[in-house]
């Protein structure tokens, strides 16, 4: 969604928010599940680092050479964001193995197709 905002040059409305990558969903779900009882166990399923909607615009047009354009506006009766403590849901299953505070290259290069290597900070606009 964000990565394609940016190369179809949408401008982009959203909150700050903890995804969560599907690989670390799979293995986790084993250890979560192993975690239910009957009396409830309730946890947050969701990364262990918050990212920006900030910090993926920015990387997509770092990563694209492209131009990004992002409104923060806030909705009236809705949370600022959606991010979310995985503190119990890593004493069930431990650190996330693919959390980044920004999206991957090898994401980018998914949606994309281009091949983003070699890029460094120095590369970077912002």
């Amino acid at each position: 969604m964000h990565i394609d905002a940016v190369m179809n040059g949408r401008t982009l409305v959203a909150p700050s928010h903890t995804p969560i990558h599907i690989d670390d969903m799979k293995w986790m779900l084993e250890p979560l599940l192993d975690a239910a009882s009957t009396t409830a166990c309730i946890t947050n399923w969701c990364r262990d680092d918050v990212t920006t909607v900030q910090d993926w615009v920015r990387d997509t047009a770092a990563r694209s050479g492209r131009d990004a354009r992002l409104d923060i506006v806030p909705v009236p009766g809705s949370p600022a964001g959606a991010m979310a403590d995985p503190t119990r849901r890593r004493s069930i299953t431990g650190r996330a193995e693919r959390t980044s505070p920004r999206p991957s290259a090898a994401l980018f290069t998914e949606v994309t197709g281009i091949c983003t290597r070699g890029l460094t900070a120095a590369t970077r606009k912002w």
